[in-house]
């Protein structure tokens, strides 16, 4: 879960951690500082020459899946953390995995000119 959540960030997404979910383009990257120096390990899809998932152009229901996809990663890795139930949303999982899976295809593989490993 923890991977689909982070490939979502790398692709530029995030949700807004509401009561309804929204999905939200996301560009920062996660920096801390130490001893004065902002540092980040983060990598992007624009590092890779790739180039940003516009997810506006995404349906509505896409939309949904991949927040509702952000809140079930984040859950299950609190979880596990807390040793407290699941109550996630799983039957969600693979049509947003296929939603990211195709975004992965268009904004990396098709803008460098790079063969999926799919295919």
């Amino acid at each position: 879960m923890e991977f689909l959540r982070l490939k979502g960030r790398f692709l530029g997404a995030n949700n807004d951690n509401k009561i309804v979910y929204e999905l939200l383009e996301k560009r920062k990257y996660f920096a801390f500082i130490d001893k004065g120096k902002t540092i980040s390990h983060e990598v992007k899809v624009i590092d890779l020459k790739g180039r940003w998932a516009v997810l506006k152009d995404l349906t509505f229901d896409k939309q949904q899946r991949l927040a509702n996809l952000y809140v079930t990663a984040n859950k299950s890795t609190a979880h596990i953390t807390h040793g407290e139930e699941f109550g996630g949303c799983y039957g969600n999982v693979e049509k947003a995995i296929i939603i990211l899976e195709k975004l992965l295809k268009k904004c990396l593989y098709d803008e460098t000119n790079r063969t999926h490993p799919k295919d």
